[in-house]
């Protein structure tokens, strides 16, 4: 019975310890990324400029003016916000409201007239983007995305929609995100995020959004891995030398 259960027990954690130890590899590495990595150098807040103040060279019309605009326009059940922002040199009023379907949207509002802006075109995303760089950068392609092209491993997740996808090729493959309608940087995309989104998928084990850390993956690989953990102290107390030694002794001393 003690052999046969050593030898399962064996078999066991040496399969385990195979299986396992990839998974385990993958999150000391990492984990190492992750903490060598500036998390500055993964959003690419290197390569941008922080955005400045708004600059008035005019007069503006005050804030009731486009939310009347935007509640002739738009089923809005609630009003989130109203600030001030400047984009292309252009001031804006940018509201946050909540639609009929529970939903947060933004949209944009000249200052000068209280007009609301529809959406920027793929030139004027470029210039967004282009001005959002610190260094000089020359645009590789362009071109909007819609839910459509949206699924659950594209670098773009949980941002507002349609954006346009602006991609240089220096520095680092970097790709600019500029939401159409807010006309406003969500993000960007290096070389470096990649790596990070890579090691976080195995990291999380959720290979859908990355960030749900109560899936059956990870649980079931946490599991295993305490199975393995115990089955490798298991078989360190029953392959002892001093413990076997000990039964010896004692084994001994009730034959006498």
């Amino acid at each position: 019975m003690g052999a046969r259960f050593n030898y399962y027990t064996k078999k066991a954690h040496r399969y385990l310890g195979v299986f396992i130890g990839i998974q385990f590899l993958l999150w000391t590495i990492g984990g190492l990324y992750f903490s060598w990595t500036d998390i500055e150098e993964i959003r690419g807040e290197h390569l941008t400029k922080n955005p400045g103040g708004l600059r008035l060279k005019g007069s503006i019309v005050g804030p009731s003016e486009p939310l009347k605009h935007l509640y002739e326009r738009n089923n809005v059940t609630s009003v989130r916000g109203v600030s001030l922002s400047e984009v292309l040199g252009v001031p804006y009023y940018r509201i946050d409201f909540e639609n009929s379907e529970g939903k947060t949207v933004t949209v944009l509002a000249d200052a000068r007239t209280g007009e609301l802006r529809d959406g920027f075109s793929e030139q004027e995303a470029m210039e967004i983007a282009g001005q959002a760089m610190k260094q000089p950068a020359k645009v590789r392609s362009a071109k909007l995305l819609t839910k459509a092209d949206i699924g659950g491993h594209h670098e773009y997740r949980d941002k507002p929609l349609p954006a346009y996808e602006i991609s240089f090729s220096q520095p680092a493959n970097t790709v600019v995100y500029v939401s159409r309608d807010p006309g406003r940087v969500e993000s960007v995309r290096t070389n470096a995020w990649r790596v990070f989104d890579f090691f976080w998928l195995f990291h999380t084990l959720d290979f859908y959004g990355r960030d749900d850390i109560n899936n059956y993956v990870l649980r079931a690989f946490s599991v295993l891995g305490l199975v393995t953990l115990f089955s490798g102290y298991l078989l360190f107390f029953i392959t002892s030398p001093w413990l076997r030694a000990g039964r010896g002794k004692r084994n001994a001393k009730l034959d006498r």
